[in-house]
C-alpha cells in the first residue's frame, strides 16, 4: 500500500474541490486500486459523482449517473442494514462471476471498454440520501483481501463526515437547481436582489427584461435603475432588504413606451440574517372589465362601484379622469377608493393595482407578461 492519509487531506477535501480530486487519488494509491469513485444518490434517485480518480471519463460516469445507477448491483446487493457504514467486499455481496452477467455489466462497464468487476467499499445512508466510496479492480486483477477491507474500515469515519457533509451539498445543489428551473419557467419577472442592488437571481422573464433595459438593466452584476422614477425603485429595494416584513412596497412604473408595469418589492431574510428584496414585475394588462369586475365584487365584497373604480385604478387612470369617466365628483371616487383599499387590505394605488392584476390573470383572465409587451 501507498503512504498514509493525513487528517489535513480530509478536512481540506470538505471544502475544497482539487483536495477532493487529490483525497481520491490517494486512496487508489493506498489500496493499489485501479480506480476510485465517490458519489452521493439523492433520495429523489438522481446521482452526483463527486468526485473520481480519472478512470472513466466524466462522458462515462454522466452516463452512469443518468442511466445505470438503478442497474449497479452493488447497490443494490448492499442496500441492508448490515452493510450501513463498514467496509465490504463487494466480491462477498456479488461474485465476479454474477456481476460480468449482469445488465449493469453488459450494456455499461463492457460497451465502453472496460471489465470492473472487482471493489471493497463504504456505504452510508442518512436523510439526504446514499453516499458510497468505492475502490475497484479490473477482472484480470487480483482481489481485495481482508487486510484491505480493514484498512478501508479504518478510514471509514473520516469517509463518512466527508461523504455526509459532500452529499448534503450536492442534494441542496440538486434541489437549488431544480427549483430555479421551476422558476425560469414563470411567466412573471422574478428578481432576487441585495440592498445594493447586486442581483443574486433572475429568471428567464427578468433575463428578457434586463436584455430590454427599458427600466432595469445589469451593470457589473448589479440592478442599474434608469428613468425618472429609478429613485423610487432604488428607495423600494433598500427598504424591503432591510426593513423587516413589513417592508413590503408596490410602485406602478411607466416605460418609455407608455406601458404600465407592477413592480413589487418584498422583503426576504436568509437563514443567517442576510437580508434581501425579492422584485416582482408584471405589465398591467387592460383588464375585461365585465369578467373582472364580478370576480372583485364576489371575492373582495366590493359594491358595483367599488370594483369599477378598482379595476380603472389599476388601469393606471388618474383620480380625476375616473371621475369624469363616470360622472361624479373627485370626492366620491376618494371615497370609493378608501372603501376599496380597506376591503384590499391594502394602503397605496399600487396595492390595488397589483391585486386587480392578480384577479385578472386568475385562470380565464388575462395573461400578459412577456417583455417585448412593456
Amino acid at each position: 500500500m501507498g503512504r498514509a492519509i493525513s487528517d489535513e487531506s480530509y478536512s481540506e477535501a470538505l471544502w475544497d474541490d482539487e483536495a477532493l480530486t487529490s483525497l481520491t487519488h490517494s486512496l487508489v494509491d493506498l489500496f493499489g486500486a485501479r480506480s476510485a469513485l465517490l458519489q452521493w444518490i439523492s433520495r429523489d434517485g438522481h446521482a452526483h459523482v463527486l468526485s473520481h480518480s480519472g478512470h472513466f471519463s466524466d462522458d462515462h460516469l454522466r452516463t452512469y449517473a443518468e442511466r445505470f445507477v438503478a442497474l449497479d448491483p452493488w447497490l443494490a446487493a448492499t442496500h441492508g442494514r448490515e452493510f450501513q457504514n463498514v467496509a465490504t467486499n463487494l466480491e462477498d455481496v456479488v461474485p465476479v462471476g454474477e456481476f460480468v452477467r449482469s445488465a449493469f455489466y453488459n450494456e455499461f462497464i463492457r460497451p465502453i471498454g472496460d471489465d470492473t468487476c472487482r471493489g471493497i467499499g463504504i456505504r452510508m445512508d442518512n436523510h439526504w440520501g446514499t453516499g458510497v466510496v468505492a475502490l475497484l479492480h479490473g477482472r484480470s486483477s487480483s482481489s481485495f483481501d481482508d487486510g484491505d477491507v480493514a484498512a478501508l474500515d479504518a478510514h471509514g469515519p473520516r469517509l463518512r463526515r466527508l461523504l455526509s457533509a459532500r452529499g448534503r451539498l450536492a442534494a441542496l445543489e440538486g434541489a437549488n437547481s431544480a427549483f430555479q428551473s421551476m422558476l425560469h419557467h414563470v411567466t412573471q419577472a422574478m428578481l432576487l436582489v441585495r440592498g445594493d442592488g447586486f442581483i443574486i437571481f433572475a429568471n428567464a422573464a427578468a433575463e428578457a427584461w434586463l436584455r430590454e433595459g427599458r427600466l432595469f438593466a445589469c451593470r457589473g452584476g448589479k440592478l442599474d435603475l434608469k428613468g425618472p422614477q429609478a429613485q423610487d425603485i432604488r428607495t423600494a429595494l433598500a427598504r424591503a432588504a432591510d426593513g423587516g416584513d413589513s417592508a413590503m412596497a408596490s410602485l406602478l412604473l411607466a416605460c418609455p413606451t407608455g406601458r404600465k408595469i407592477v413592480a413589487t418589492f418584498l422583503p426576504v431574510a436568509e437563514p443567517l440574517g442576510a437580508r434581501q428584496a425579492l422584485l416582482l414585475m408584471q405589465p398591467l394588462s387592460k383588464p375585461r372589465p365585465c369578467a373582472l369586475h364580478a370576480q372583485l365584487v364576489r371575492l373582495f365584497d366590493l359594491s358595483p362601484a367599488e370594483a369599477s373604480v378598482a379595476i380603472l385604478v389599476a388601469e393606471g387612470i388618474a383620480l380625476g379622469e375616473i371621475a369624469s369617466r363616470r360622472s361624479v365628483s373627485i370626492t366620491t371616487v376618494r371615497s370609493q377608493l378608501r372603501a376599496v383599499t380597506a376591503k384590499l387590505r391594502c394602503h397605496r394605488q399600487a396595492e390595488v393595482a397589483v391585486i386587480v392584476h392578480a384577479v385578472a390573470n386568475l385562470p380565464g383572465g388575462n395573461n400578459l407578461s412577456a417583455a417585448d409587451e412593456m
